[in-house]
């Protein structure tokens, strides 16, 4: 398990390029790119929004891990994307301080439009401002929803359904589109706040300054960056 800040950027940021090539697996299928039989293509497509809603349960853990004051090891060994949202809205509403600053107060991410002004006269060592777009992101309520949708795929089902799901039946690209369409508006830029809204994990799916690589970083109010170095000082005493 990584231990420091740099480690955990560095795991966020490499769950998130398998974000992006679940993307151009589905994009791949629904374009025909990739030619399966209908209920294989179906079954694939939902496998692989199984897996995103996974990878973002997944990242709350590592964002929080991070900045506290979550604890997450209360998860235990839970891997299952229901099970983790549902342990750590368990764990939020102990922890958060219901501070009326934060217009998100919730441990899910929420989508960004990220600005950043690099170092300049005025911003010596730049600037990075963000605003909350209303684009129909992916919400906690949806993820369960999905996640619990996408289990139907899973298994070959009972005997009584095996006319429902037919080998040879057309299958709904619309609705596969639409969920696909809601994870990347949630991940292309998105955020997420400790329980004090001190702390802010900001995520980068593409950063087009970097060979579209993403880019994690962790970002501190004037208010935590001196709890910081107020813990560290007594150390560094003689």
């Amino acid at each position: 398990m990584p231990k420091t800040t740099q480690q955990f950027q560095e795991l966020y940021a490499g769950l998130m390029e398998e974000v992006k090539l679940r993307f151009e697996m589905i994009d791949a299928i629904l374009s025909n790119r990739v030619q399966l039989p209908n209920f294989l293509a179906e079954e694939c497509c939902y496998l692989q929004l199984r897996m995103l809603c996974e990878t973002i349960a997944l990242c709350c853990v590592i964002a929080h891990d991070t900045m506290g004051p979550i604890d997450v090891n209360r998860l235990g060994s839970r891997y299952d994307a229901d099970g983790i949202i549902k342990i750590l809205g368990e764990i939020w509403a102990e922890s958060a301080t219901g501070n009326e600053a934060n217009p998100h107060p919730e441990f899910f991410p929420h989508p960004i439009k990220l600005t950043v002004t690099k170092p300049n006269a005025e911003y010596p060592k730049g600037k990075a401002h963000f605003d909350y777009p209303d684009n129909g992101s992916l919400t906690k309520d949806e993820l369960l929803r999905l996640y619990g949708r996408t289990g139907n795929y899973l298994h070959r089902g009972r005997l009584k359904k095996l006319e429902a799901h037919s080998p040879i039946k057309g299958w709904d690209r619309a609705t596969i589109t639409s969920w696909t369409n809601k994870i990347v508006a949630l991940l292309s830029e998105h955020h997420i706040a400790a329980a004090d809204n001190e702390r802010h994990w900001l995520v980068i799916l593409k950063n087009a300054d970097d060979q579209n690589r993403a880019q994690v970083a962790l970002a501190e109010s004037p208010a935590a960056r001196e709890q910081h170095a107020q813990r560290v000082k007594p150390k560094d005493r003689k």
